[in-house]
């Protein structure tokens, strides 16, 4: 008996996330209303022997689990394009280890883009929570592209549904942060028609480490994101107090080498919000 085609293909890169918010990321994606789709997880952190033999027990119970394990570690913006080659989808849904997607995002966003050929790939609101247990709704409201995404916060990653052929010719080219960012000033500038849902269906959890850790470490392409801001100055101080403000506190670490400051400038950033 031949296997049905997945209209949709879920891609999800595993690093060392927390097991409870690992578990529940996955279980949010099998109990989706909508459930013709293959699951792809990449397992990006061949010494984690836990989230190892957790995806494998749901893979032995979910037949719509694929499951790739690195060799070493490549990043997450590498392993998602390993997804990509072997995606058979119509459509490719992210996801992020520890999140939360809402049971009906996939329903949701698939009739969206069957209703509305003209849209290449389609962001969904979302509700992002800090680990003192604050959170925030960001709902969108501006379809203006650019000055979405120069505003710091109005695409997320994760929540993307695409059509299959634009991420497998748009893919990463940095393997780490800002990998999405990278991607998303390039699929913009090449054209491709972007939307977001107004509808808040997916929750995005800011681990304390992860404040610091994805703007200092070296592996984490500071110097080509800091090339490009340089090189598409124009743009980010028309459109972006945000990522201006970025710009001048990448400056001042490579100035300074200080960390410590560098650090509590990214935390304000962050927490505070004081730059939206």
């Amino acid at each position: 008996m031949n296997k049905i085609q997945p209209e949709i293909s879920v891609i999800m890169s595993v690093y060392k996330e927390n097991e409870f918010l690992l578990k529940r990321s996955i279980d949010s994606i099998l109990n989706q209303t909508f459930d013709n789709f293959e699951f792809i997880i990449i397992l990006d952190n061949p010494e984690n022997k836990t989230a190892e033999l957790k995806i494998l027990k749901y893979s032995e119970k979910d037949k719509r689990i694929i499951f790739l394990k690195n060799e070493k570690n490549i990043g997450q913006g590498f392993s998602r394009n390993k997804g990509f080659e072997i995606a058979k989808g119509k459509y490719i849904a992210l996801m992020d280890a520890d999140d939360y997607s809402y049971p009906e995002r996939f329903e949701i966003q698939k009739n969206y883009l069957e209703l509305n050929k003209d849209i290449d790939l389609l962001f969904t609101s979302y509700e992002k929570k800090y680990p003192d247990k604050n959170s925030t709704k960001y709902i969108e409201k501006n379809h203006d592209t650019k000055k979405i995404l120069f505003s710091g916060e109005g695409f997320l990653n994760a929540t993307i549904m695409a059509k299959s052929e634009i991420l497998k010719k748009h893919n990463y080219k940095l393997s780490r942060a800002p990998e999405e960012f990278e991607l998303f000033f390039r699929i913009i500038k090449a054209g491709v028609s972007i939307e977001t849902l107004k509808e808040v269906l997916y929750i995005y959890h800011i681990q304390n480490k992860e404040l610091i850790d994805r703007y200092l470490n070296n592996n984490y392409g500071n110097k080509t994101f800091l090339k490009l801001l340089i090189s598409n100055f124009t743009y980010f101080y028309r459109y972006s107090g945000y990522f201006t403000t970025l710009f001048n506190v990448f400056l001042a670490f490579l100035l300074t080498r200080n960390k410590y400051i560098f650090s509590k400038c990214i935390m304000l950033k962050d927490n505070l919000k004081i730059y939206k």
